[in-house]
Formats: C-alpha cells, sequence, structure tokens
C-alpha cells in the first residue's frame, strides 16, 4: 500500500458519513414508484427541507415531515445498502 491509499483509507474510516435509506410519503406527480426509496446522508433528514432524485427530471426540494427513515447504515457506499435499496424497489 503506497501513501496515497494509506491516506484515502484513513480519511475514509475517520470521516464516515452515515446514510438513511429513506421512503417519500408524499405522492409526487410524474415520479416513477422505484424513486419513492433512496439513500441520503443521516444529517439530511435533520434539517427542515431535503432535495430528492426524481430520475430523469431535475431533483426536488421536499419536506422532511414528508420522509420516513426505514434504516441507517454507517458508511453509504456499502453492498449492504445498495442491496437492501434494491430489495425495496423491486418489491
Amino acid at each position: 500500500m503506497n501513501l496515497k491509499e494509506h491516506i484515502r483509507k484513513v480519511l475514509r474510516e475517520e470521516f464516515k458519513t452515515p446514510y438513511a435509506v429513506i421512503e417519500i410519503t408524499k405522492p409526487i406527480s410524474r415520479m416513477d414508484l422505484k424513486y419513492y426509496y433512496q439513500e441520503v446522508p443521516l444529517w439530511h433528514t435533520t434539517q427542515d427541507k431535503i432535495y430528492i432524485n426524481r430520475g430523469s427530471a431535475k431533483p426536488l426540494v421536499i419536506s422532511t415531515k414528508n420522509i420516513k427513515v426505514l434504516r441507517v447504515f454507517e458508511d453509504g457506499n456499502t453492498q449492504e445498502l445498495r442491496e437492501y435499496l434494491n430489495n425495496l424497489r423491486n418489491s
């Protein structure tokens, strides 16, 4: 492991951002049902407003009163998070 790889590894472990899988509870026009489940950094769920992805359309700002946190993951880029999100979207 060279120095750059070591620095990246240390920074990733030190600055892990917990991610939440959310469900959007408010109906949104022209939004595919699979996008009602999304991953966001956990700290975004504590704000008043949150940006959500509507697929190919522009992002949309909604109130955090219209979301429900389903599960929290320690880090956002994990296989477990991807599998959980895909299971929700495919069901």
